[in-house]
C-alpha cells in the first residue's frame, strides 16, 4: 500500500485547523503542521490539540538556505527559529489578493539568501516554501544577480500523484482544480491571479 505524508503549511488557523484536526482524528490520521501563526490568538489552544492527538509541530526558519546545524552558532539558530513568522509569506499573500507590496520590502527580506565571501557567492537559492514560487517574477527582478531558483513542487506534487496513484474518475490532462477550505469564494484579484498557474475552483 501507497504512504503519504500530510503536511499542512502556516498554521494554526482558528478558522479551519480545528475541521482539519476533526477529519484527522475521524480517519485515525496523523500529520505535520508547520507554523507560522503561532503568536495568534487561539493559536496555543490548538498547539496543545495537535500534541494530545499525536501530530507533529514544526516551525519554519527565516531563510532556509542553510540546515540549522550548520549554521554560525547558537545564536544564528536561534535567530532563525525567533524570526519564522518570515514576512515573505504574507507578501506572497498580499500580491495574490490584488495589494503587492512594494519592491524595497521584498528586496530586503531576501537579502540574507545573497552571500559574496572569499571570492564565492550565492548561485542556487531553494524555494522552500509554497509561498515563494507566487513572488518568483519579483525576486527574480530584485535579487542583486542572477540565480537560480529552484521550485520543488512539481517534484514534490509528481512524487505525491505516485504514491496515491490515479483517482478513479479523472481523466488524464484534467484542469487542475482548487478547494477552498474556508468555503468563501476567492476574490476577484485572487482567482485572476490562480488562472495563471492554470487553477480554478
Amino acid at each position: 500500500m501507497a504512504e503519504v505524508t500530510l503536511s499542512f503549511d502556516n498554521g494554526p488557523s482558528p478558522e479551519v485547523t480545528p475541521h482539519v484536526l476533526d477529519i484527522l482524528k475521524a480517519w485515525g490520521l496523523r500529520a505535520s503542521f508547520v507554523g507560522r501563526r503561532l503568536e495568534e490568538p487561539g493559536a496555543d489552544d490548538l498547539l496543545r490539540r495537535m500534541r494530545d492527538e499525536g501530530h507533529w509541530i514544526g516551525n519554519h526558519t527565516l531563510s532556509h538556505r542553510t540546515p540549522l546545524g550548520l549554521l554560525a552558532g547558537r545564536g544564528e539558530t536561534e535567530r532563525e527559529i525567533a524570526e519564522a513568522q518570515a514576512r515573505l509569506a504574507g507578501y506572497a499573500e498580499s500580491e495574490l489578493d490584488g495589494a503587492p507590496v512594494a519592491d524595497d520590502l521584498i528586496a530586503q527580506e531576501i537579502a540574507p539568501c545573497f552571500v559574496d565571501a572569499g571570492g564565492r557567492r550565492t548561485d542556487t537559492v531553494v524555494l522552500a516554501c509554497t509561498h515563494y514560487p507566487l513572488l518568483l517574477d519579483r525576486l527574480e527582478r530584485l535579487s542583486p544577480w542572477p540565480v537560480t531558483f529552484i521550485d520543488p513542487a512539481p517534484a514534490i506534487a509528481r512524487r505525491a500523484a505516485d504514491l496515491s496513484g490515479p483517482k478513479a474518475g479523472d481523466a488524464p490532462g484534467s484542469p487542475a482544480r482548487i478547494v477552498f477550505t474556508s468555503n468563501r469564494p476567492p476574490s476577484a484579484a485572487l482567482g485572476a491571479a490562480l488562472a495563471r498557474f492554470g487553477l480554478g475552483g
